[in-house]
């Protein structure tokens, strides 16, 4: 319960600032660790102790403050807050991931958009310790993806963030395999795949729609999992039920959702419906991307 933080005062002195902190060394060096920390909080909060003396950082002469913390960071359930950590060498990965955020934060969802090349990747990994979804956006160089989203991507892997579902977008000039390998490097994370979206050069008309639509929907999904009011779960079965409308067969990759919608609804019979029809496309979509889903699910 430790914190890169410095000070006069050998006592705590509970901000903004030292959450932060704390979040930070929390990220950096104890998630991998979530679940011997999640077994090890309960149990101090169970000891009722005065102070807790931790080897890095301040000591807390009230307990709660780190333990309440350290309960909401370790708990299995993420927040509905989108990472998108992406390298973009001419701006089309870039356009993918700004439009993007954009129709997300229009929906309520929060994003959190991270420049693999310029921006802190302690920032990224304080943002993993709460992201339901990895939306992961690269250039293709030398027939693969880029050096640095490798490297990013091995370090999500090695930190194990408790994210549900995952995604990669990217744009390419010459043919290869953009996403593969960073499928591999993230399998041991067992994420749920979103059907990835490579484009070649600049993204399109209909990749916009793409990424305004199936990308919306299936990070929705994520409320379905957690749980969520009545009121939030009718906002989203309304949605659904309009693009399918406006998409007839084509829309059938929202099924799945909106089956898990109803059934928390307490709609049972749409609920199993649309879940049935949801397995006939999760089949279809595993004709079409099994090798990449499976790297996923290793």
């Amino acid at each position: 319960m430790g914190a890169h933080y410095t000070f006069s005062d050998v006592f705590a002195q509970e901000s903004v600032e030292l959450e932060k902190s704390a979040k930070r060394y929390y990220a950096e060096i104890m998630m991998p660790f979530r679940m011997m920390c999640k077994k090890y909080t309960a149990q101090i909060k169970d000891m009722n102790v005065d102070m807790i003396l931790p080897s890095h950082g301040p000591v807390y002469k009230n307990p709660k403050f780190i333990l309440d913390l350290y309960t909401d960071w370790t708990s299995d359930t993420p927040k509905n807050l989108v990472a998108l950590p992406y390298v973009s060498m001419y701006d089309s990965t870039k356009e993918m991931i700004d439009y993007l955020s954009d129709k997300l934060n229009e929906k309520g969802i929060k994003t959190f958009k991270f420049d693999m090349v310029e921006d802190d990747l302690g920032d990224l990994a304080m943002t993993l310790v709460d992201s339901a979804t990895i939306v992961m956006g690269t250039s293709m160089v030398l027939a693969g993806p880029h050096p640095v989203a490798v490297n990013v991507a091995y370090i999500a892997s090695v930190l194990r963030p408790k994210a549900k579902f995952a995604s990669l977008v990217g744009s390419y000039g010459w043919g290869g395999k953009l996403f593969d390998l960073l499928a591999q490097i993230l399998a041991p994370l067992k994420l749920d795949l979103i059907e990835p979206l490579q484009v070649k050069g600049k993204p399109k008309e209909d990749d916009f729609k793409k990424l305004d639509e199936n990308y919306t929907v299936q990070i929705l999904s994520v409320l379905a999992d957690t749980g969520v009011n009545r009121e939030v779960l009718k906002s989203g079965i309304d949605l659904l039920n309009r693009l399918i409308e406006k998409k007839k067969e084509s829309a059938d990759n929202y099924y799945n959702v909106l089956g898990r919608y109803y059934l928390l609804y307490g709609d049972e019979e749409r609920g199993n419906r649309y879940k049935l029809e949801g397995e006939r496309v999760e089949a279809q979509k595993r004709a079409r991307f099994g090798d990449l889903m499976n790297a996923f699910e290793k």
